[in-house]
């Protein structure tokens, strides 16, 4: 039996649909849904959009909370042996929604697949390369550009962060937003991802903020949060582009220690 574990947050002028009966059947016939509704994180009706600063503020501030209060008990009582997590939201709060999760728990990520439409990725054997560059040199910054679902030019970054950053970047060799198709491919990004912070913070350390640009599918944001640890891991700054703010913008910060 698995949770299902529901979250959603506007995206630019879209509201997401995310209900325990849109999800319920995508559990089969590995899971059967453990109640018969979702614990949905979601903060209801919002009116805020991700373009304002406190959207932001108010997502983040509402997350913990329904994460404090609907699963960490179940966590403590040993209620919950699977969580089935369906996200839809901006990547900062997935990523956000990742560390709460982290990887102690035993969880599905679901993907929505635009082709063919589903929210589960297969058990295909697809192999997707991800190609790491370094900087050629260390600067008093430091920033990870995430190019999966799109491509992110350096210069959108220095645009933020001026000249004073070395650039590590994650990527593959078409970046588009459909190429998440397997399991396979989310595992051999959880282990890239999770060798690309340690290399970072190998040359850096661990007071150092890591500042993220992220361009990537739902499934792999909510991984790069589990993968990240609060006690060994850099600093997270993370960045949200949107067109109504003129390109990347700080969204939320992810403490650790």
């Amino acid at each position: 039996q698995s949770h299902i574990v529901t979250y959603k947050a506007n995206v630019g002028v879209h509201t997401p649909v995310l209900t325990y009966e849109s999800v319920r059947d995508f559990l089969l016939p590995a899971h059967y849904p453990a109640q018969s509704n979702a614990l949905d994180l979601s903060l209801s009706n919002s009116p805020q959009r991700d373009k304002d600063a406190t959207f932001w503020a108010t997502e983040l501030e509402n997350l913990e909370i329904q994460f404090n209060e609907q699963l960490r008990p179940k966590f403590r009582r040993g209620e919950i042996n699977h969580l089935s997590v369906f996200g839809f939201a901006p990547m900062p709060l997935l990523i956000k929604l990742g560390t709460l999760i982290n990887d102690i728990h035993h969880a599905e990520i679901h993907q929505p697949v635009r082709d063919p439409k589903t929210w589960n990725l297969n058990d295909n054997s697809n192999v997707t390369q991800y190609n790491v560059i370094a900087p050629a040199e260390m600067r008093p910054l430091v920033a990870l550009n995430i190019s999966l679902s799109g491509t992110i030019n350096n210069e959108r970054i220095t645009r933020v962060l001026g000249d004073t950053c070395s650039i590590y970047t994650i990527t593959i060799d078409a970046p588009f937003n459909d190429f998440l198709k397997s399991k396979e491919q989310l595992s051999d990004f959880s282990i890239a991802i999770r060798k690309l912070m340690n290399q970072i913070k190998s040359k850096y350390n661990a007071q150092t903020p890591l500042q993220v640009f992220p361009a990537m599918p739902i499934a792999t944001a909510i991984e790069f949060g589990r993968v990240w640890m609060p006690k060994a891991d850099m600093h997270l700054v993370i960045y949200d582009e949107n067109t109504a703010n003129s390109g990347f913008f700080k969204a939320i910060e992810i403490q650790n220690g």
